[in-house]
């Protein structure tokens, strides 16, 4: 009786694929709410779905926008550091040029 439950259930084996198609040629379909998905030589698709759904919406285009601006700023401030660090190596080779008596004198 409880077999019988699960069969009702889950359907019978005719809801499943044929064995001996391969797994990577059988559409798989994915039921959401109201939407029906379906995943079909590598692709999702769908009919049920609304034409924007595919879109990015003002929220996610004003982060990429934002993330755009953030790695422009990024990179200009690793230029700033590398700089300052050749800057540094400098004084540095130009302390140890000018003898062991030189002291780098404060500015102010």
């Amino acid at each position: 009786s409880s077999h019988q439950s699960l069969n009702s259930s889950f359907g019978s084996h005719q809801d499943y694929p044929d064995p001996s198609i391969p797994l990577n040629r059988v559409p798989i379909n994915v039921k959401l709410g109201d939407y029906q998905l379906i995943y079909e030589d590598g692709c999702w698709h769908s009919d049920t779905l609304p034409s924007q759904m595919g879109q990015p919406n003002k929220e996610v285009t004003t982060l990429r926008g934002r993330i755009k601006e953030l790695t422009e700023e990024n990179d200009l401030l690793k230029v700033k550091v590398e700089t300052l660090l050749d800057m540094l190596a400098l004084t540095r080779l130009d302390l140890e040029a000018a003898g062991p008596g030189v002291q780098a004198t404060p500015r102010r």
